[in-house]
């Protein structure tokens, strides 16, 4: 409901980003390193974030990368 509620503000500059409602904690499940897919699978990468997303992001980026992940971001920075 929290999540919902702020992406519905009416007012578009008091409404968060894209980017802000992903740091939510209602998606702290996807930066766990032990969370798998229903099947048992482990999840796809989620933390490829582009260069101009890393800029928007600011301090933001370093709750939307966990620890774990860093390193996945790096690569996949390298490849783009």
């Amino acid at each position: 409901i929290d999540l919902i509620s702020k992406l519905l503000v009416y007012t578009p500059d008091k409404r968060v980003t894209p980017l802000q409602s992903c740091g939510h904690a209602f998606f702290d499940e996807l930066r766990d390193p032990n969370t798998k897919l229903p099947n048992g699978r482990a999840l796809p990468t989620l933390f490829d974030f582009s260069a101009e997303e890393m800029k928007m992001g600011g301090e933001l980026m370093r709750k939307l990368i966990p620890a774990h992940a860093q390193g996945q971001q790096a690569t996949a920075a390298g490849s783009k």
